[in-house]
């Protein structure tokens, strides 16, 4: 996901072994691992105000700010 200012997100599935992981990405291209685990993929959302993404973890609802 892309938002307005700029910022992207976004959950990579299990590959090689490694688990699914969430993702942020800043304007300048730096790139942030923000979690990862047992994560749902396609759960990825922004925050109306678009100050927030939100993903499922082990059913829990996790969250970060952009």
């Amino acid at each position: 996901m892309l938002t307005p200012k700029g910022v992207a997100a976004f959950i990579n599935g299990p590959a090689d072994g490694h688990p699914v992981r969430v993702w942020r990405m800043d304007r300048q291209g730096t790139v942030v691992q923000l979690d990862e685990g047992n994560i749902a993929l396609g759960s990825l959302a922004l925050s109306q105000d678009e100050r927030l993404i939100y993903w499922i973890k082990d059913g829990v609802p996790q969250s970060a700010a952009l």
